[in-house]
């Protein structure tokens, strides 16, 4: 943990494990950007700060956008793995 944060532990809503901060880049798993990652786990899981501050209809804008997937259930299970959900 970098210097001056709290001690907190934070869990990917994905694979549950630990969130590490990080300066790397990484891709937002919603929305794509790809930017500074603040906190990624070990399996390069990330969320920017848009898809976590953004209104249910935003992001499932977003990650209907983005996904590669034609499975509506994987759809539906991505975003329903948001944390504010």
């Amino acid at each position: 943990m970098m210097a001056g944060h709290s001690d907190t532990t934070y869990f990917c809503p994905f694979c549950e494990a630990e969130l590490a901060e990080s300066a790397a880049e990484a891709e937002c798993v919603y929305c794509g950007i790809r930017a500074g990652g603040d906190w990624v786990c070990r399996r390069d899981h990330y969320i920017c700060e848009a898809c976590r501050l953004a209104s249910p209809q935003e992001l499932i804008a977003a990650a209907c956008a983005h996904t590669r997937s034609a499975d509506p259930r994987e759809i539906a299970d991505l975003i329903m793995r948001h944390p504010s959900w």
